[in-house]
This record gives structure tokens, sequence and C-alpha cells, in this order.
């Protein structure tokens, strides 16, 4: 019972002197139940740790009781202040410890003691658990093998311990299977995942180290961390800097001054005065024993050379701009200015009444006129260039009240003024007419047969009809005249309301066309001479002399005659006859 007892002092030395941490512990891993990150190659090579670990469910009872002078655990300076004989060196310190054969208790290996031939004692199997070091072999002690220096990246390395399950491990640390260099794995004591290692009280007698390291961007510095009264320092590598021209290794590559030949550097000047922004032209760069020299062009105003003299990024830039945005302005090779047109080029003509600006053929023209105005004809609208869209009275303009019965509606300061109110009158004496507020005209037929004008004829009489003025015949059998000309014969009748051209009644006087019988009477439309009529015939006697003869009409005009006149007669002669220079002439009739 007695030795149950010292066990459990033993382990709580541990707890207290050893490198567990600040509270974090864990469960058992007999069965490697637990999640492990068996870690990952950092960019030398080296294997950082990283593992998760469980809380346990319970919390030990603390039953340590301090072991008696020379008894296993006591503090001892040399072998005769122990009981066994033996004083060995612990991570406590010295302490005495005892003679075995194969048994030792928990965390203590039997193994013979040094400088002695089949004398075994008990030596703690853990002296330099989570102690700073840079290689296996400062993890074991003489003879012993299986505890490795584990890497914690940038924080240094520090001994692990052989382990087969949790229980081989001291309270507070783990058993894990971690990566142990050269891409083996082995199971070791480690802290749990959030906790550091600490100095133990040996390896603050030792002064033991480790290196770490800072890295960033720049580079990877390494240092030293010690192990001290007050504990473990902190890593006092250099933050490593972008290499400069200062006889130093500032990005910790092991080369000073490390450029590159002819490397790039920057002559700054004010090429446009000091007031303006300062510009930086590239050159290049020589660094020898520790002084930066850097050969090239100061910026300089820049010139129409197809040159960046002042380091801006532009060439030859603003000396050709002709202050037009449809062409592209550019130095050539021969120092002049050249100016090509491009469509393609966003513009502004100035005028804000173009809504949309294009370039043509080098110049900037709008288009897409802006509407202005809300379609109020009240008022005169119009685009200014520089104001935009302007408005003025349309005094006068006619304009639309929305009252359907005024007419003649006019602009007045901008409102519509309502005209005088609308007859209706459609001219059409057959209906009665009338406007009807916010409805507009109304026509209504008046009583049929009223008399209308505009239909009344010499065949006709106008009457109001369904609303429309009807021409209704009248004065049937009625002279009238059709306008069109007609023989004497011929008279204009009314029938059916139409004047139409009749024949007159057979005898019906008129006047024949011929010259002898010029009385004539109609027949069946056509003036004819009447017979019987006397008439007088015209007979020439000679060249210059001529005789009437008395003779009568007949219907086709012509006078007959049948006797002579007295004084125109001569024996055989049924005619007139004439005599002529003593010549007898007979003109039958």
């Amino acid at each position: 019972m007695r030795l149950r007892v010292w066990w459990m002092v033993l382990a709580a030395l541990w707890l207290a002197a050893g490198c567990g941490g600040e509270s974090s512990s864990s469960t058992s891993d007999a069965d490697d139940t637990a999640t492990v990150d068996t870690g990952e190659e950092s960019d030398t090579g080296e294997i950082v740790i990283t593992y998760d670990t469980v809380s346990p469910d319970t919390v030990p009872v603390d039953t340590y009781v301090p072991p008696q002078p020379g008894e296993f655990g006591y503090t001892c300076d040399s072998n005769s202040d122990c009981n066994s004989g033996w004083c060995i060196q612990t991570a406590d310190g010295r302490q005495c410890t005892r003679t075995c054969v194969e048994e030792c208790p928990q965390f203590y290996d039997c193994r013979e003691a040094p400088g002695t031939d089949a004398t075994y004692i008990c030596v703690p199997s853990f002296t330099h658990l989570c102690d700073p070091c840079e290689e296996t072999a400062d993890c074991n002690a003489d003879g012993q093998t299986g505890n490795y220096c584990l890497s914690y990246g940038e924080s240094g390395k520090f001994c692990g311990g052989a382990c087969n399950n949790e229980a081989d491990c001291p309270g507070g640390y783990v058993c894990r299977l971690v990566p142990v260099g050269g891409g083996g794995q082995a199971r070791q004591c480690v802290p749990p995942d959030g906790t550091q290692c600490h100095c133990s009280p040996l390896a603050k007698a030792l002064q033991l180290s480790t290196t770490c390291f800072i890295e960033n961007d720049n580079g990877k510095c390494e240092g030293k961390r010690f192990c001290t009264q007050g504990g473990l320092n902190s890593c006092d590598a250099a933050d490593p800097y972008p290499e400069s021209c200062n006889g130093a290794d500032d990005n910790c590559n092991g080369i000073v001054d490390d450029f590159p030949p002819n490397y790039q550097c920057f002559i700054t000047g004010y090429p446009y005065g000091e007031d303006q922004p300062e510009h930086a032209c590239p050159g290049q760069g020589t660094c020898v024993e520790g002084v930066e020299t850097c050969v090239g062009e100061a910026p300089k105003p820049e010139q129409c050379n197809l040159i960046d003299d002042d380091c801006d990024g532009e060439t030859d830039e603003g000396l050709c701009d002709d202050q037009n945005p449809c062409t592209h302005d550019f130095c050539n090779d021969d120092g002049n200015c050249e100016h090509t047109n491009d469509n393609t080029l966003l513009c502004d003509d100035g005028n804000v009444c173009t809504q949309v600006d294009k370039c043509e053929d080098g110049f900037c023209k709008g288009f897409n006129p802006l509407p202005c105005g809300d379609g109020n004809v009240c008022f005169d609208y119009h685009c200014d260039p520089v104001a935009g869209c302007l408005s003025e009275y349309a005094n006068g303009a006619a304009c639309e009240d929305g009252q359907p019965c005024t007419i003649n509606d006019k602009c007045n300061q901008g409102v519509c003024v309502p005209g005088s109110w609308d007859t209706c009158d459609d001219a059409n004496s057959c209906t009665n007419d009338s406007c009807v507020a916010n409805q507009g005209c109304t026509h209504t037929n008046v009583t049929n047969g009223l008399p209308c004008g505009g239909q009344s004829g010499q065949c006709t009489v106008g009457q109001c009809i369904s609303g429309s003025c009807m021409g209704v015949a009248t004065n049937e059998g009625g002279t009238c005249n059709p306008g069109t000309s007609m023989t004497g014969c011929q008279q204009g009748v009314c029938r059916s309301g139409s004047c139409n051209v009749e024949s007159r009644p057979n005898g019906y006087g008129c006047i024949a066309s011929s010259k002898d019988c010029p009385t004539g009477q109609c027949n069946g439309g056509v003036c004819l001479s009447t017979p019987g009529i006397n008439c007088t015939a015209e007979y020439d006697v000679d060249l210059c002399n001529s005789v009437d003869v008395n003779g009568v009409c007949t219907a086709s005009g012509e006078c007959n005659v049948s006797q002579a006149p007295p004084g125109f007669t001569c024996p055989g002669c049924a005619g007139i006859c004439l005599v002529c220079f003593g010549i007898q002439l007979c003109l039958p009739f």
C-alpha cells in the first residue's frame, strides 16, 4: 500500500515539475480513438506537430506524500545521501533512486547503473521530456532510445517521450502518433493541444536551448530560445526585412547585400517644379560594400521624341493635344505632331440639347435631340445649347379648352382661353342645329315636307325629307328650258322632275329653211314649208337684171312658177322668154 501512494506522489511531482502546460489534459488513447494530426512539413523540410485532444472526464485527487530522507525520490547531492547508495539526475534535479531487478515505479526504467557490472537501478523514463533540443540524442539518457527531438515550428524543437498508450505518459501529457523527421512517425508523449513546453528544473540548470525562427514574406531568420531561471525566453531571431544595401543580411538567407547585377533602382526628380508631383526614372543599381549607386537619366520635361522623358508611364503625353476628342494625337518619329481621326472615340459636342454625340470625320456631332416640353400648346419650347430646355408663352396660339361647344380657343399666358359658343351650323336647312355642353353639336331633322332651298328648279320643288333637302317633281307636262339648243319644232317639257326635249305638235307654225318659202309648219319634229302659199321667184334676165315671177310654194320649199309675167313670153316657150342681144332664150319653169 505504501508503494502505491509513493507512485501517486511521484506522478504529482512529474506534473508539477515537468513540461505539462496550463490546464488541458487528455483521456486514454489506448485504442487510438482520439483525433490525430500527424503534422505537416514546413518549407525547410522540418515536421511541425499539431494535434487535437479531449479533456478528461475526471480530475485525479492529489494524494502526494513527501518522501522520507534517503528514500526513493528524496532530493540528494551525492550517493551517500540515499539509502540505496544511488543519487541520480532527474528532470526535477538530483533525487534518490533504488536498485531493481526488473520492476520499477511508473515512468521509471530498470537499467544498468553507470560504471557498474550487473547493478541495475531505476532511472526516469523521461528525464528530458519537453526540454529544448536540437537533435534526438539530446532527448535520451545514456543507453536510452525512443525519445525524439520534435519540431514545433517557429517555436523551436522540444523532446518527446516514447509511449504506446496514454497510460505511458506522465500527467499533463498525451500519447500521440507524430512525425519524427525523415518521413517517419512514432508515438510520443507530447503536451495537449493549446499548451506549450516549459523549462524543467534540469533544463534551467543546464540552460538548454533550441533553434527558433521568425518568418515572413521577406525571408526566415533563425534565433535561439534559452531556459533561464525565469523560464523559456522568447525567440531572439531578427525580423526578416527586404534586402537593402547596408552591409547586412537583412533577409537572413546567408548572403550580405545579395542584389542581382545591375538591379533596378530609381532616380527621382521634379521635372515640372517642386510644386508638382515627384517623378522617378528607372536606372541600373550596384551595391558595393554597403554603398548603393544608381546610374541612369533623371526625370525631365516631356519632349516629342517617342520617349517617356518624365517617367510617368506615358510617352509624349499632352504635347500634341489638339483639344479635339475625335482625333488620336501623337508624336511621329520625326518629332512632329500628328492627328488621326477615329470615329470610335467618345466625345461631347458641348450642346446639352443632343443626347448622343459621335465622332464623324474628326468632328464631334450631336444626334437624338433632347425633347423639350410636355405637349402644352400654350408654351413655345426650345432648347438652348448651354441652358437646355426653355419655354415662353405662346399667346394667340390655337388650343383646345376641353369644352366641345367652344370654338376658336386661344392661348393666353400659358392658359387655354375658351372661344365663342359653337352654333353647330351644318348648312342644312332640313336640320335644327344646337350644341350641348360637354357633349358637342347635335342636329335634329325638321318635319318632312317643309320647303328647302337648293333643290328647287323648273320641274322640281325642294322639300325636307329625313333631314335632307330633296327635289320633288312639279310642273309635270309644263314647259321648261333644258339648257340645250333646240329647233323650232322642239320644246322643253317637265317630266318626273326633269326637263326633257320633245317635238312640238304637227302643224305648229315654224320658219322653214327655204328662202322663197319660209312660212312652214312642224311635222314629226321637222319644220317644212307650207304648200300652196303664194311665193315670188327671182329670175336673172341678163347679167345685170332680174325679174320676179309669182308662184306657189311646195312642201319641199320650192317656189313653183307656172306662168311667165307679161313681157316675158314668146311663142313655143313654156317658161320665161328672154331676149339678149336680139336672141330669144327660153328658161323653162
